[in-house]
């Protein structure tokens, strides 16, 4: 049974999934919070099959201010109407508090990290703000790590290379 799901690009400050999706940011996330758009106009439909995306939109005022009221959980239980699963991308936790606005609106939390980019103590003070504020972190995905994998790690050590020219006996 296939689920339908919704990612929602929570990330008003700086909103990059509209451009992976190629659509356009407003109307979105934002503007819906704020009520100026419907949830059916801030959804946008995918090549993928059973995924649609909202992006960020825009908005005029502070984006924190936004998120308060009970907002962003009224939206997502809105979302819940139509979509099984829901997934919010935030911006990172350390440097903004927005996330943590989303916190009373989902069951759970994955948290991304760039391997061989992400200091560890800011992996650390992540970890530490989503405790103490109650979040229930459900694992970490790390991304970027065939580029720093050691070599006997990655395919090639076992001749799996495409590339590579095969041998003749």
């Amino acid at each position: 049974m296939a689920s339908r799901v919704l990612l929602l690009d929570a990330d008003v400050r700086r909103p990059v999934q509209h451009t992976v999706f190629q659509t356009k940011v407003a109307p979105g996330f934002a503007n819906a919070l704020e009520g100026k758009s419907t949830v059916e106009e801030s959804v946008c439909s995918t090549r993928i099959k059973n995924l649609d995306f909202m992006p960020a939109g825009s908005t005029s005022g502070h984006p924190s201010k936004l998120f308060g009221g009970g907002r962003v959980r009224h939206l997502v239980g809105e979302l819940h109407k139509t979509y099984d699963i829901i997934l919010l991308d935030s911006p990172p936790v350390v440097p903004v508090s927005d996330p943590l606005h989303f916190l009373d609106a989902v069951d759970g939390v994955l948290m991304m990290v760039m391997a061989g980019q992400t200091p560890k103590d800011i992996c650390k003070r992540g970890v530490e703000i989503l405790r103490s504020s109650g979040a229930n972190i459900l694992g970490v995905v790390a991304n970027n790590l065939g580029e720093v994998l050691p070599y006997y790690y990655d395919q090639k050590y076992y001749g799996y290379d495409k590339s590579r020219k095969k041998r003749r006996a």
